[in-house]
């Protein structure tokens, strides 16, 4: 796993010095992080909420600039510089088992980068659709291992046949939505397919999903009702997280 690829140890919490249990961005388990928090509304009680999430987003920029500066500050493969559109990739993998084992989510995950130093070996600076593009590629052609101690069973076979049937039939889906919506991201005219998703122009996306279920629920429900281009829009993956996760919306629209 990623810990022992890096020689990763478990970290401890800087207060009481567990180790359960994920911690915060400053390094706290989640029992000291409440009572820290606690105590800091009992000594600030005119501050809000507001103010103090405010605080921690600014740092959190501040710590993401460093960190891009440090590792290049543009995509490797196709040497995009617009920061609404980079992330930082784990070269070798294991970026979610890192996350996970870090805790803090994102914040968390920057945060033991600048503590450790951005190491170029470890990672680098791809934009979402190279970053998407090298998830497709480390996935194709693999195929999940037989656990059993017959090694390939015919159970396990059965469930691997499933699972590419499910495969075909999903991106037969994906066809079927992006080709009907124009195939062409509808912010920067990109028409790499590979690349190219489904965007709820309302912003209703996490609502719809819960109702109709992710992935194909989402492409039956687009086809059932037909292809709406006043609800539905194809963005590629750049466009599609600029618009969520930036304030403005993406640069390609401003």
């Amino acid at each position: 796993d990623w810990g022992s690829r890096v020689g990763w140890t478990p970290k401890r919490c800087g207060v009481c010095g567990t180790t359960e249990g994920p911690l915060n961005a400053r390094g706290r388990c989640p029992e000291c992080h409440r009572r820290e928090v606690a105590e800091w509304r009992a000594v600030n009680p005119t501050k809000t909420k507001k103010s103090a999430r405010r605080s921690a987003l600014a740092l959190y920029w501040r710590r993401k600039l460093r960190i891009f500066a440090a590792l290049g500050g543009q995509c490797v493969v196709c040497h995009e510089s617009d920061m609404a559109f980079l992330v930082v990739d784990h070269i070798a993998g294991g970026g979610r088992a890192q996350r996970r084992i870090l805790g803090g989510g994102t914040p968390g995950f920057y945060r033991e980068v600048e503590r450790s130093g951005p190491d170029v070996t470890l990672y680098a600076i791809l934009c979402h659709n190279c970053n998407h593009r090298k998830s497709l590629s480390e996935r194709a052609g693999t195929r999940k291992q037989c656990s059993c101690e017959y090694g390939d069973c015919p159970t396990c076979l059965r469930r691997a046949a499933a699972r590419e049937r499910a495969k075909a039939s999903l991106s037969k889906l994906r066809y079927q939505v992006i080709t009907a919506l124009g195939a062409t991201c509808a912010c920067c005219h990109m028409s790499d397919f590979a690349v190219l998703t489904v965007d709820h122009i309302w912003g209703d996306g996490a609502e719809h999903r819960r109702v109709v279920g992710a992935g194909s629920g989402v492409y039956r429900a687009v086809l059932k009702s037909g292809p709406d281009q006043s609800r539905y829009q194809i963005l590629c993956h750049n466009c599609n997280f600029a618009k969520s996760h930036t304030k403005g919306g993406c640069p390609h629209g401003r």
